[in-house]
């Protein structure tokens, strides 16, 4: 009998061992966000308590950290080079009830070590979008309270905080120009303004159409990408360039690539809000990816979708003709997280069914898997 019992445990120790590297990260509920390391041999993508560090190569999963009560955003996962990475979180007060809005950062060669927590109060409790600038090595975050952070590398592997002006409402994304000398912030706001990250001064806005819930710099044509109502290219180059915008009709050089309405089931009826849960912990809330996109670094095409409870479709556009030129269902449902890779041959799906990676040139696609 005794034999029996521990023939029977090896051979499902041995069928477990076998059948585990064909499971599918997309057994995992709620995928929604997206994101590659620099030199693009890593990808990243989570749900809102769990971050998953993956090979590209391999297609499985290399490490797992916990997310802490992450939102379901496109925009709240930033590598810091190729060994770290940084989320936003929230963070329980000691011997309190209580939270308040955080950063937790990551050492890939460690994960053991445990993440360095920079407390951000000044965002209130939910700190729901991140970036990170390769020329500075500075972050940036924004709060559901309206308010930015901007946060510099002190010299000795801490941060130090200068707070901007922020916006009128939730802070939907953050992003730097390549030098790092500009950050574009936009969210529940009528216009997307652009700081000098040295004074803090504001030195130029676009008005825009709706809530923006994206933006991204379109690193080769050194353009940012605005994603609300409408899709805009704008110049983001110099301070002097970004100054001239006096007239809302001629605001930088943007160019209209589509009109593309949806029936967003993410927003309060009144004012068009973003809802915001009371308790984050009883499941994801996609109030923040009404809209996501990335445009691929050379500036050839975006990816541009809506998500929602429908059978959704992703756009693949073409920025110079702004023309859909593919269309691309991954599974459909609420897709929270797009990102190209920094070479562009590698496009990166995020939802709440799958994560999945695309090739660019023949637009064939294999999906993640866990160990």
């Amino acid at each position: 009998m005794f034999l029996r019992i521990v023939l029977s445990v090896t051979v499902m120790a041995v069928v477990a061992c076998a059948t585990s590297e064909k499971v599918p990260l997309y057994y995992l509920s709620g995928l929604s966000a997206a994101v590659f390391s620099p030199d693009g041999r890593r990808a990243a993508v989570a749900n809102f308590n769990t971050i998953w560090i993956l090979d590209t190569d391999s297609m499985k999963k290399v490490m797992s950290f916990s997310g802490y009560y992450r939102y379901g955003t496109n925009n709240t996962l930033a590598f810091i080079g190729n060994d770290r990475i940084a989320s936003t979180g929230r963070y329980k007060l000691p011997h309190k009830q209580e939270f308040e809005a955080a950063i937790r950062i990551w050492n890939l060669q460690d994960q053991y070590s445990g993440a360095v927590v920079i407390e951000l109060p000044e965002l209130g409790q939910y700190p729901i979008s991140l970036a990170w600038s390769d020329a500075t090595g500075a972050l940036a975050a924004g709060g559901e309270n309206g308010a930015v952070v901007l946060l510099e590398p002190d010299g000795h592997g801490g941060y130090g905080k200068r707070q901007l002006p922020g916006l009128g409402g939730p802070v939907l994304d953050v992003v730097f120009s390549r030098d790092g000398s500009m950050l574009a912030a936009a969210g529940v706001h009528p216009e997307v303004p652009i700081w000098n990250t040295q004074s803090l001064q504001e030195v130029g806005s676009l008005p825009v159409k709706g809530n923006v819930s994206d933006l991204d710099l379109i690193a080769d044509k050194r353009s940012l990408l605005v994603a609300g109502d409408e899709l805009r290219l704008w110049k983001f180059l110099t301070e002097e360039e970004v100054g001239n915008i006096d007239n809302p009709t001629l605001a930088g050089d943007y160019i209209t690539v589509a009109t593309l309405v949806a029936i967003s089931t993410f927003l309060v009826a009144f004012g068009g809000t973003p809802y915001f849960p009371t308790d984050p912990a009883w499941g994801q809330d996609y109030g923040f990816c009404a809209r996501v996109t990335a445009a691929a670094p050379s500036g050839e095409y975006l990816a541009d979708v809506h998500s929602g409870i429908t059978k959704e479709k992703i756009r693949i556009i073409g920025i110079a003709s702004g023309e859909v030129i593919r269309t691309l269902n991954p599974r459909g449902g609420h897709t929270c997280g797009v990102a190209f890779s920094p070479d562009g041959t590698k496009l990166l799906i995020a939802n709440s069914r799958v994560a999945r990676l695309y090739d660019t040139s023949s637009w064939k696609h294999e999906d993640f898997t866990l160990k």
